[in-house]
């Protein structure tokens, strides 16, 4: 069995254990194997809490692409994000916000499918919330020992070159549980900060949610300074991946 078979299968009995029964858990975990793994970079984005409109499983939602829209600030964001990210590893190539633009308005859908099939997405609480989401539900749900182990597991599966912590809350849960592990080389900008992860040396970089707008109402000036900002503290951390 290849390395890439191997941990599919290891990720697909986890989550199976994980779940437990439970209909209201959404999988989630590598979108698409025949695509991450030939990656120079292997990036995850780590989020807060399940959504309840991806179904039961968030890699095929992702995967197929079709129902994500413009409104869909979190994934819009993710998709320009890791075309970014993969050419400035990949190819060297730093492309502006405007370009990424660009390259997205000729056919959103089939944009999301490209650079969202190329990454990993876990959210730290499987189970969406039941009506309005609460804090207090997402610590819970992370300070129970089984999540919290079943959750390094998964991590450590995917093993990662990159992690984006998609909120203060998610910052907070990750250091918690990799305490062990000192950040090194802190870059602060306004939107986003960096540290290289000692232990792991995995790069991190932490932000706002990702569906979160910084005025009234979201604008291109806005996703640009936002995605300036992360550009900037990969430039100034180098090429770690």
């Amino acid at each position: 069995m290849s390395i890439t078979s191997s941990v599919i299968t290891n990720m697909d009995q986890l989550l199976a254990t994980w779940q437990k029964g439970d209909q209201t858990f959404v999988s989630d975990g590598i979108v698409d194997s025949s695509k991450f793994f030939t990656e120079k970079v292997k990036l995850l984005f780590l989020l807060k809490e399940a959504n309840q409109g991806v179904g039961s499983d968030l890699r095929s939602y992702l995967r197929d692409g079709s129902e994500i829209t413009s409104q869909d600030l979190t994934w819009v964001r993710a998709a320009k994000w890791t075309d970014g990210i993969i050419n400035f590893f990949d190819f060297n190539r730093l492309f502006n916000w405007h370009q990424l633009t660009e390259e997205y308005l000729k056919d959103p859908s089939a944009y999301y499918k490209k650079w969202l099939s190329k990454v990993s997405v876990v959210n730290l609480k499987k189970t969406p919330a039941k009506g309005v989401s609460r804090l207090e539900d997402i610590k819970a749900y992370n300070e129970n020992s089984v999540n919290r182990e079943f959750l390094k597991k998964q991590i450590d599966l995917i093993d990662p070159d990159i992690i984006i912590l998609a909120s203060e809350v998610v910052e907070s849960l990750y250091r918690d549980f990799t305490q062990d592990y000192s950040p090194l080389n802190v870059v602060m900008t306004p939107h986003v900060k960096g540290w290289i992860e000692g232990g792991t040396n995995r790069l991190i970089l932490s932000t706002y949610h990702l569906a979160d707008t910084l005025c009234d109402e979201p604008n291109e000036a806005e996703h640009q300074l936002w995605y300036r900002d992360m550009m900037e503290v990969l430039s100034r951390l180098g090429r770690n991946g």
